[in-house]
């Protein structure tokens, strides 16, 4: 099988051909991130460490199938692996599952089910995850309008970097009575402490 051009690192390889889960993963994503990408030897060692229950390379088979990156663009593979790895706690997962119920793209649109999978992946900490379970507070979709809530699930997410959130964050505190930015302010730095931190942060 020819990889690259690029030599991989032979003690990388044999782990993953012996069947090494993390090997074959570190492989793929040594070959997807190369100056010169195999995105085909990629999706291949993705596969074998997705089949083995490894989340991130489900996640990255997910995105393979999602753009057609070495692999046929095919979206219900895409929805099938992102589920997976989802369902074991990955937030990016989680949060793009969200964005696929909120869409209809691949599944049945539905809004309760984008919440569910926005919610968990802002519980870990994740930005987008956290802007999106804010923007369904704002426009009332999957939850009741709530712009307490959505204020504090944007400013979290702002937190963590995301400029969208951040203007989102300005644009909402001219909705809000006084008092309600005051309660708003309230439960965002009350939910800062446990959701303020991204994953790759709680695990240093």
């Amino acid at each position: 099988m020819k990889e690259t051009t690029r030599q991989v690192d032979p003690e990388l390889k044999a782990r993953a051909e012996r069947g090494d889960s993390k090997a074959q993963f570190a492989l793929g994503r040594e070959l997807a991130e190369a100056a010169v990408p195999d995105l085909g030897g990629a999706a291949r060692w993705f596969q074998r460490a997705a089949d083995q229950g490894v989340a991130e390379a489900q996640y990255r088979l997910a995105v393979c199938y999602l753009n057609g990156q070495g692999v046929a663009q095919d979206p219900d593979k895409a929805t099938l692996f992102l589920r997976k790895a989802a369902e074991q706690g990955h937030a990016g997962a989680q949060d793009s599952l969200g964005v696929r119920y909120a869409t209809g793209q691949g599944v049945p649109q539905n809004d309760t089910e984008a919440v569910k999978w926005f919610r968990r992946a802002a519980e870990q900490g994740h930005p987008v995850g956290q802007f999106n379970l804010g923007l369904a507070y704002a426009q009332g979709r999957g939850v009741p309008l709530d712009l307490v809530e959505a204020y504090s699930w944007f400013c979290l997410s702002a937190e963590l970097g995301d400029t969208v959130a951040a203007g989102a964050v300005e644009t909402i505190v001219e909705a809000l009575s006084i008092e309600d930015l005051r309660k708003a302010r309230a439960l965002f730095h009350k939910r800062f402490s446990t959701f303020g931190r991204t994953e790759a942060q709680r695990a240093a």
